[in-house]
């Protein structure tokens, strides 16, 4: 994924790795600002998620959570934070549209499935991670 999206869509693998070295929920991840991000804590705020294209205010559980970060999703949220769309406070942003911030999460899951197919590793859905 790395590869074929390098620095100019490093969205598409930053999301899968806070995804894969967090453990945030699909929606949640997709959901998130950067008012979530509490860099003194080292953690994340988990308080709202994307339904079928809609913010909605809780949780899968309907609890908030905290998600703390280890070296290599921090890393990745800096990362994100250095290419970072001016317009928006998502973190998740179109490297395509201007300031179009993801819905859903058929983007990641296009490109995590093309990298599958391309590596000869098994299909796995999104929230598998």
């Amino acid at each position: 994924m790395h590869d074929k999206h390098g620095k100019d869509e490093a969205v598409y693998w930053l999301y899968f790795e806070l995804a894969f070295w967090t453990g945030i929920r699909t929606g949640e991840l997709i959901a998130l600002t950067w008012d979530d991000i509490d860099w003194d804590a080292g953690l994340t705020k988990g308080s709202k998620v994307m339904s079928e294209g809609e913010m909605v205010n809780r949780t899968k559980t309907a609890e908030y959570r905290d998600v703390f970060f280890n070296a290599r999703s921090e890393d990745a949220l800096k990362r994100l934070k250095r290419i970072k769309s001016a317009g928006s406070d998502r973190l998740f942003m179109s490297p395509r549209f201007i300031n179009s911030a993801w819905q859903t999460d058929k983007t990641p899951r296009r490109a995590l499935t093309e990298a599958m197919k391309k590596t000869g590793i098994r299909h796995r859905a999104t929230y598998t991670t």
